[in-house]
């Protein structure tokens, strides 16, 4: 594992561990393929990988068809907790999986807090 691939999971690692809400998290790239992630042991992360770059995909379509500006974020509630994909900006997302009844507002300030460190890894200036 390279030491970028590392420092992105430790990253991913303390956002699950100051956030007991969050199960799981993955930084995917835009063509859905995953970078790191911090998965539960027999998910299949290339797989989830995939299926949220196309939603992804869909819901910058959706807005950006409705004139509703650049996507931020995407936020799935199934009955045995949720999903969000939020854009980085950066041909990334990062994926988080949280229990139900989550306080979905904390969860998102740490996902912004996470996503200003990933963004100073030396892994996106030499990606863009």
């Amino acid at each position: 594992m390279s030491e970028r691939i590392t420092k992105i999971q430790a990253i991913l690692d303390e956002l699950r561990k100051i956030n007991p809400d969050v199960e799981a998290c993955s930084l995917i790239s835009a063509d859905g393929l995953p970078i790191a992630s911090i998965m539960p042991l027999g998910a299949d992360e290339i797989k989830i990988a995939a299926m949220a770059a196309a939603i992804e995909s869909v819901a910058e379509r959706v807005t950006s068809e409705l004139q509703r500006g650049d996507l931020k974020q995407v936020y799935i509630e199934g009955t045995d907790g949720g999903v969000i994909v939020v854009n980085t900006g950066k041909d990334t997302a990062l994926v988080v999986v949280i229990r139900p009844k989550a306080k979905l507002g904390l969860i998102l300030l740490d996902v912004r807090e996470t996503i200003k460190k990933l963004l100073k890894l030396e892994f996106f200036s030499a990606a863009t």
